[in-house]
């Protein structure tokens, strides 16, 4: 019975202070349609894929059967795997920012095709609600940015070019870049999903489509990295060993040739020596050989394919901003804020008059 007059005193309240509730409401309402109407257009383009490595698949039996047959024998071989979990800390790395910083755009602010960069750089800062909160909220934070590329600038030197070396610029515009750039994974199917926000469709496909590219030419360096540099290694071996067996298989034939009637003992020994010595390069070189044609297989075997799922598409409906969610959202502030007003302020009257009667 008590919590029943409880509520109703509740509501009585809100009931005869109804119209400073609305009126709140109201002022919340307008300004969530303000803010819903200037805030910009933004588009979001998200592809997804799969990378699949054909290692201890049906592919790799049939070529462990094939060289077989050549007498190579591939044996059991580990294939360099990169975790799921590293995939967005390659989106985020600077070598792959800095590659798509050069992402050429077709923007409709600009006559011709123009990089991210360009486009960041000039059109990035120009909506309403941005100049508002740069100017605003945000003025002692772009002083500070001010001053601190100047001061950058100023005392910049030469260093070594071993270092990686960033420009405050690239700095500012990785960051914008890491703004509407977002990679997910999910580690149990092993989809990678990959998104892009922002406010022009094509820019926004465009960008996500290099985005997919620079992700999958880096997941395949990655995984193909030991298997090439054992290639390359095996691979200047054989030229050293194929220009040694060759050299050995000139000199035997060049001695057969002198000496067609051999007669004399020391002759004699001269040819066996030259035939074992061509025996021993000719051996070590089909085994290298054969070796150099392991390392191939292995890096066929190790690069990666990607199953595309969700295939780059324009968009034809903007992703932000949300009109009718911020509307409603604002309703509920205002409604929210309103109540609280209300009973905020009546338990501030008696905490003052029980404070009064107290004194």
């Amino acid at each position: 019975m008590t919590d029943s007059i409880n509520i109703l005193k509740i509501l009585k309240t809100i009931w005869l202070k109804k119209v400073l509730v609305l009126k709140i409401t109201a002022i919340f309402v307008f300004l969530g349609i303000i803010n819903a109407f200037i805030a910009p257009n933004e588009y979001r383009v998200t592809t997804t894929m799969i990378p699949q490595t054909e290692s201890g698949s049906g592919i790799q039996q049939d070529l462990g059967g094939l060289a077989s047959l050549a007498g190579i024998t591939l044996g059991n071989r580990s294939v360099d795997e990169i975790p799921p979990t590293l995939y967005p800390q390659i989106v985020t790395a600077a070598p792959f920012q800095l590659d798509m910083l050069k992402t050429i755009l077709t923007t409709s602010k600009a006559d011709s095709p123009i990089t991210f960069e360009e486009y960041q750089s000039e059109y990035g800062g120009t909506n309403v609600l941005g100049t508002i909160k740069k100017y605003t909220i945000g003025l002692p934070g772009t002083i500070y940015n001010s001053l601190t590329k100047k001061t950058a600038e100023a005392g910049s030197v030469e260093v070594s070019d071993s270092l990686f070396r960033i420009s405050n610029q690239e700095r500012v515009l990785m960051e914008s870049l890491s703004g509407i750039l977002d990679l997910s994974v999910d580690e149990k199917d092993g989809i990678i999903a990959l998104s892009i926000v922002m406010p022009e469709a094509i820019a926004a496909a465009q960008m996500a489509s290099n985005a997919q590219k620079l992700l999958q030419v880096a997941i395949t360096d990655f995984k193909i990295k030991k298997a090439k540099e054992q290639f390359e290694f095996t691979n200047d071996l054989y030229e050293e060993r194929k220009a040694e067996f060759l050299s050995h298989q000139n000199a035997l034939a060049r001695f057969r040739d002198q000496h067609r009637n051999i007669s004399t003992a020391v002759a004699r020994n001269e040819l066996e020596r030259l035939e074992a010595d061509y025996l021993l390069s000719q051996s070590i070189y089909n085994g290298i050989a054969q070796q150099l044609e392991s390392m191939k297989i292995k890096v066929k075997e190790n690069t990666p394919s990607f199953t595309v799922l969700q295939p780059v598409i324009v968009p034809t409906e903007r992703y932000k901003p949300k009109r009718k969610k911020i509307v409603l959202t604002a309703l509920f502030l205002g409604l929210v804020v309103g109540v609280g007003y209300i009973f905020a302020k009546q338990q501030y009257i008696i905490l003052r008059e029980e404070w009064k009667s107290t004194t």
